[in-house]
């Protein structure tokens, strides 16, 4: 296998069943049970990636690019009963940035009637209903003073996977400069002030039952936690908010050098990971996370720690898609 991209050169020698558990290993991520809808994915691996709400990227324009679809939903839909390749030709290899045209034609709707249809319908945001991502979320912290709610951008095949955890991490979990602070555990905060578009999702703990639910008007994210004053404080950074609100309603003034400076001195406490282990740090055995101990039953831990998508993520720049009877 030829690394850098990724490339399958093969694939007659390789039967169609494995190919298909292969792809759900590698974009089984946080969220829903291993079986949710485990026989439409091997029917159609998108749904692997594409299930899991919060999956979204930045647009050019600042606007958010959501790749969530619900998976229940476009099962019941009209066109639940087809791939997701049998409209999106072009996508073939993962990111697939530019490739979301669709082609309606191809296999279906080849009638007059139908192509009359077609060229009066919009199909710009055809999966809006059934979509679902935070559009706001105000936990006080300097983070959110500069950054969004979705805040990575830069790498096309990670950005998607690292923003999602946005319902579940705050962001010292992965970019805390640990070796300054004591961490003496990860435990859940509450975030009241959060409105989601679409249905809720993520998690809230309870702390009495010691167990995960779904959210509704509130959502429990996973931060890391020091002892300040004889008890166990969330280290999430709101003691620079007030700071950063005023040198960013300053930041036209500023010039270059005192831009610089700003920037550094409200990262000090925190790294920017490198993306070959921001993944294994926490999705491994004896990882950063103890995730029976946050309230994970043993089947969802023990998905949690053995997912591979580290991996894939080391190895290749692009990763290429088999062509699947069908699809």
């Amino acid at each position: 296998m030829q690394q850098k991209p990724g490339i399958w050169p093969n694939m007659r020698h390789i039967v169609k069943k494995t190919i298909t558990f292969q792809l759900l290993l590698v974009f089984f991520v946080w969220g829903h049970p291993f079986t949710s809808g485990l026989l439409a994915r091997e029917q159609d691996p998108c749904l692997s990636c594409h299930q899991y709400p919060g999956l979204v990227r930045l647009e050019k324009n600042g606007g958010l690019k959501v790749l969530h679809v619900d998976e229940q939903k476009y099962l019941a839909s009209s066109h639940g009963h087809l791939a997701c390749r049998a409209c999106h030709l072009a996508v073939d290899k993962i990111p697939h940035v530019g490739t979301n045209k669709t082609d309606c034609q191809s296999q279906c709707h080849q009638s007059d009637k139908d192509q009359s249809l077609l060229a009066n319908t919009p199909r710009k945001g055809f999966h809006t209903k059934q979509q679902s991502v935070i559009v706001s979320l105000e936990d006080r912290t300097s983070c959110k003073v500069c950054h969004q709610i979705y805040p990575h951008s830069k790498e096309p095949f990670v950005r998607s996977f690292l923003n999602m955890h946005t319902g579940y991490l705050a962001c010292e979990v992965c970019h805390l400069k640990r070796s300054k602070f004591n961490i003496v555990s990860y435990d859940w905060v509450n975030t009241e002030a959060v409105v989601f578009e679409g249905k809720p999702f993520g998690s809230v703990y309870d702390p009495r039952r010691k167990s995960t639910r779904k959210p509704e008007a509130s959502l429990s994210r996973i931060s890391p936690f020091v002892m300040h004053k004889g008890k166990p404080k969330a280290l999430m950074n709101t003691w620079d908010t007030q700071g950063a609100l005023k040198v960013s309603s300053a930041r036209t003034r500023l010039d270059e050098d005192e831009k610089k400076l700003e920037i550094r001195h409200y990262h000090r406490d925190v790294v920017k990971m490198e993306r070959t282990t921001a993944c294994e740090e926490c999705h491994a055995r004896n990882g950063l996370l103890d995730f029976r101990a946050l309230g994970f039953s043993q089947d969802r831990a023990e998905a949690l720690m053995t997912m591979p998508i580290g991996n894939i993520i080391k190895k290749y720049d692009a990763f290429y898609l088999p062509k699947l009877g069908g699809m």
